[in-house]
Order: structure tokens, then C-alpha cells, then sequence
């Protein structure tokens, strides 16, 4: 897992991103309608965003690259709106509804669950150059498939793997050459 630390790193970065410009379309979007509310408050709440990536975590999405894409973005969609519903529980405890628009809570919510597959993607188009970027893998087979496999991760690294090399099975000799 040691291997894996700036590839989570990277991960956790891009999605304090999607966070933060989440935050602030939701916020904008809300001046647009009209919103009474002084900037300052809605900044107040910046704090409460790092709250989503440990909830990620928890779902499983750091690092995340090998999840099938369907699947991830079902774990996004649920811990998304776990934590939009803390969010709305902290304002309803904290007994601060009435400072903070439910629409803005809303467009956060919507907003997230566009920007943080987006930020994923690019995060993996960008980080995937990269040779810390990934699992690294060795294959073993016999044939042109193994190099054919291995040829199109290298093509597609952010994938999330990274080939390191080819071990084929001489049938005829029972040797490996790599």
C-alpha cells in the first residue's frame, strides 16, 4: 500500500477540488436567484467539506482506480448525500436553519455529483503519466495476448495499472523468457 500513497494523495486532491468548486457553484448560483445572506457565512462552512473525504474513504473510493465506473459513481451518489443530509443535520441540530438556504444545499448536492466523477477522470488523465500513478503489474502467459494487454495499458494508464513486464511460457521448452 506504501506504493499507493501519492496516488491517493492525487485522488484526495481531486476531489477536494470537485468539493470546493461544488461549494462555490452552489453558492453563486444561489446569489444568482438572491439570496439576503452574507458571504461570510455561507465561507464559514468551507471547513465542513473536508467531513466528505473521510466519508469516501469509508465508502471505499481511495484509492478507487480499479472499482468498475458504474460502481464508483454509486458510491459517490451514496456518500454524496450522506453528506449533504450531515450537512442539513449540522444546520438543524446547530439550530442555524434559517441562516443557510435549503436551495443552496441542494445545488451543493447536484453540483458534487457532476464535478466529482469529472475531477476523478481528469485526475486520471493527468496523474496517470506518471510512474507513481497506479498498481503495478507483471504479466504471465503465452502468446501475443499478454503483450497485447500489456501494450494497451501502457496506452491507457489511467486505467490505473502500470505494466512492468512480460513473462512468457515457451510450450515447447517449459521455460519462462521475459
Amino acid at each position: 500500500m506504501q506504493h499507493l500513497r501519492p496516488t491517493i494523495i492525487a485522488v484526495i486532491l481531486a476531489d477536494l477540488c470537485a468539493l470546493l468548486l461544488a461549494f462555490g457553484a452552489a453558492y453563486l448560483l444561489r446569489e444568482l436567484v438572491g439570496s439576503f445572506m452574507p458571504q461570510t457565512n455561507y465561507f464559514r462552512l468551507l471547513p465542513i467539506i473536508l467531513c466528505f473525504i473521510p466519508l469516501y474513504a469509508a465508502f471505499g473510493l481511495y484509492p478507487g482506480l480499479l472499482m468498475a465506473g458504474p460502481e464508483q459513481l454509486k458510491r459517490f451518489t451514496i456518500s454524496s448525500s450522506i453528506g449533504v443530509l450531515f450537512f442539513s443535520a449540522f444546520f438543524f441540530i446547530g439550530q442555524i436553519g434559517t441562516s443557510y438556504s435549503r436551495l443552496f444545499l441542494l445545488l451543493f448536492w447536484l453540483a458534487l455529483l457532476v464535478a466529482m466523477p469529472a475531477f476523478r477522470y481528469i485526475a486520471r488523465k493527468f496523474f496517470g503519466r506518471f510512474t507513481w500513478w497506479g498498481y503495478p503489474v507483471l504479466f504471465f502467459g503465452n502468446g501475443n495476448i499478454t503483450e497485447i494487454l500489456a501494450k494497451h495499458l501502457r496506452r491507457h494508464p489511467e486505467l490505473g495499472y502500470r505494466a512492468l513486464g512480460i513473462f512468457n511460457l515457451d510450450e515447447k521448452t517449459g521455460n519462462i523468457q521475459g
